[in-house]
């Protein structure tokens, strides 16, 4: 859960200096401190004695980060797709 933190700040770094994604890499560089209240609402949510009753939400702010996640993930790919795919004449 900790390495997008790091490696989508590097992965704007690096695309920033490619023409066409440095709107992409701003939203990451703004997605990443989003990131952290989440984080801190996942790991502060977490406890394994409500979780063995079948009590507690720690699903519930795992799953939204997960989704977070991913959803960066599906914009990078899309991104990468669409200018991959060559002109249509």
């Amino acid at each position: 859960m900790l390495t997008p933190l790091s490696r989508f700040q590097v992965a704007s770094h690096f695309r920033w200096q490619v023409p066409g994604w440095r709107r992409f890499s701003s939203a990451l560089l703004v997605a990443v401190p989003l990131t952290v209240p989440m984080l801190a609402w996942f790991f502060l949510s977490y406890d394994q004695a409500a979780i063995t009753v079948g009590q507690g939400i720690s699903g519930i702010p795992e799953r939204l980060l997960l989704i977070e996640v991913q959803g960066r993930f599906v914009a990078l790919g899309w991104l990468g797709y669409r200018r991959a795919t060559p002109p249509s004449r």
